[in-house]
């Protein structure tokens, strides 16, 4: 196989080893050079190749889809005549060479199947799915639950919580705990609460009540 050759135009101060070397990775290099290989059309030289896959890289960049999708639907022609031809070499095989006609019948399918994938891709060029993106709301100001009691909304801790004052613990509300060290005052009002104590000294261990005063 002849070499492929390729004219190489240097940037401005760029050294040559530099411009080799960009031309090695340029994607649009290699497959022309492919191009060339596969068609056997023209010579060795794919400089004008190169350039005209270049001027179709740089339209699709722009926007512009109508060579993409010409050539999808050609390479769909193509494939349906593959799965054509296929699936009629296995019935031409079919009730004296069985494995030559289920042979023939895979690659059939696998043709069809790539039709059908290349009409899905052009299909979702021309139409793109539409992408629905949700927010999620953030509802301030003031809701009502089920037992009618308002709820205040905004940023306070207990937004969405029921304020019920006659449910809630001491510990629970305002951070409020119980003072078990301060001696509580009595009222003026005693009601007759009668203690029973044990008296020693009765002989019979009998009890004496003792009412408070009032």
């Amino acid at each position: 196989m002849s070499k492929m050759k390729l004219d190489i135009v240097r940037r401005k101060g760029e050294a040559d080893s530099m411009a080799l070397a960009r031309s090695e990775l340029d994607p649009l290099a290699g497959n022309a050079g492919l191009v060339r290989t596969f068609s056997h059309a023209g010579g060795d030289d794919i400089t004008a190749l190169h350039q005209a896959i270049a001027k179709s890289a740089e339209a699709v960049c722009s926007g512009e889809l109508s060579e993409p999708e010409a050539m999808l639907m050609a390479q769909a022609h193509s494939l349906n005549t593959l799965f054509t031809a296929l699936a009629q070499r296995a019935a031409a095989n079919m009730g004296e060479y069985m494995q030559a006609t289920e042979t023939y019948l895979r690659m059939a399918l696998k043709a069809q199947s790539q039709c059908r994938a290349t009409l899905e891709t052009l299909a979702e060029i021309k139409n793109p799915r539409s992408v629905t993106i949700t927010r999620q709301a953030n509802i301030a100001g003031q809701q009502v639950v089920n037992n009618g009691n308002m709820v205040t909304g905004g940023n306070s801790s207990h937004a969405g919580r029921k304020q019920n004052p006659e449910n809630e613990l001491l510990g629970d509300v305002h951070n409020e705990r119980l003072d078990t060290g301060t001696a509580q005052t009595a009222g003026g009002t005693y009601q007759d609460v009668e203690t029973v104590g044990t008296i020693n000294g009765g002989a019979d261990g009998g009890r004496k009540s003792q009412k408070r005063p009032q």
